[in-house]
């Protein structure tokens, strides 16, 4: 009571009606006359109080300013950023280009023109709104989410892969004795890559040797299996390389993708070895030649490759559409799909009894074993 203006005002009004109401020359007030006076506002108790003159309000303003401006891109209405209105649309959709006049494009125009055309490729885009293949549209619904990740798709119901080619930087492909170049050096151990307790391993502590040729980074290197005589590297340039670990070469170059390498894999004799890239290929190469064995695609992006230890003519592939798919080399079909992760698939690793069971992983923090 005793707090804020009304309990101040109480408490005086009380004061002043147990004194007599008349001492000191001051009348008696009752409360809510003494909170009136303190607020500017005197009026008598008996007569209402004026009210205050309202407002207009906006919608009546709106009203009468839309009376003075006509059209629907009225700057009083929605301000400098407004939308174009109706009219402006139109002028601009029937407005005549300068290609449409036969004037000629500067150079700037038409880089710009193209860079516009190959990001519309790009996004699946097509003059039409309903344009593109069954495999196209299809495509464009698996990667919505993660499109401006990966490269371009592919084009066409059957895409081709480009033309394969191969170099040898060798020699010769043969020795005085009739055998391969990929062919271990006499004297060099053979090891089981499941046995490991075969050799000790040890932290490296100084570089021994430098292997340069590619033109850009090096995405992976595998050595040729129970030897390690040869090492294989897939570069971001598209382009595989075999060398020669003794004579710290290059033996031979593989041409046969139009993007960067991602993985590569030898087979279990090292005759030969796979290739996946992200022009959405995989390819199977022979290693002595450099001929290429088979193509294989599903339209998406292949991350790892591996070939089934038990049977080299199946290899399993990890794909950009969260999938792990199994491929019969020779046919060239899809045999099987393990379809539980929930993002692209990063490794795939074959263990127990010589690769029994499959282990998986994957940028949905998850790993699976198949």
């Amino acid at each position: 009571v005793e707090r804020g203006t009304w309990g101040h005002s109480r408490k005086r009004y009380a004061e002043e009606k147990a004194g007599g109401g008349t001492g000191g020359g001051s009348t008696s007030q009752g409360p809510q006359q003494h909170q009136q006076q303190q607020h500017g506002q005197v009026y008598d108790q008996d007569q209402p109080p004026k009210r205050k003159r309202e407002r207009k309000s906006k919608s009546s303003q709106d009203a009468k300013l839309s009376g003075l401006v006509e059209g629907s891109d009225d700057e009083a209405t929605y301000g400098i950023w407004g939308p174009p209105s109706k009219e402006e649309r139109d002028m601009a959709e029937s407005q005549i280009t300068d290609l449409a006049r036969g004037v000629d494009l500067t150079d700037e125009q038409l880089a710009e023109r193209a860079h516009i055309a190959e990001r519309n490729r790009r996004k699946g885009k097509t003059d039409e709104e309903d344009g593109g293949d069954d495999a196209q549209k299809f495509d464009r619904l698996v990667e919505r989410k993660m499109s401006h990740l990966l490269p371009p798709r592919l084009e066409g119901e059957e895409p081709k892969a480009i033309e394969p080619s191969t170099i040898f930087h060798g020699a010769d492909e043969l020795d005085y004795r009739g055998r391969s170049w990929t062919t271990p050096p006499a004297g060099t151990d053979s090891a089981d890559p499941y046995d490991v307790e075969d050799h000790s391993c040890y932290v490296p502590k100084k570089c021994t040797g430098r292997l340069t040729g590619h033109n850009k980074g090096v995405q992976r290197v595998r050595f040729f299996p129970r030897t390690g005589h040869l090492l294989l590297s897939a570069g971001l340039e598209g382009k595989c390389k075999v060398w020669s670990i003794p004579e710290r070469k290059v033996m031979r170059t593989y041409i046969g993708h139009s993007a960067a390498v991602r993985d590569v894999q030898f087979s279990d004799d090292g005759s030969t070895f796979l290739s996946a890239s992200f022009d959405r290929f995989v390819r199977l190469w022979n290693t002595e030649t450099g001929e290429v064995l088979g193509t294989y695609t599903n339209r998406r992006v292949p991350y790892v490759v591996k070939f089934y230890p038990h049977d080299n003519n199946t290899f399993v592939v990890g794909c950009s559409d969260n999938k792990i798919v199994a491929y019969d080399s020779k046919s060239g079909e899809i045999t099987q799909e393990y379809n539980h992760h929930l993002a692209p698939v990063n490794t795939i690793t074959f263990v127990e009894d010589h690769g029994t069971k499959m282990v998986t992983s994957s940028d949905d923090k998850k790993v699976l074993v198949w």
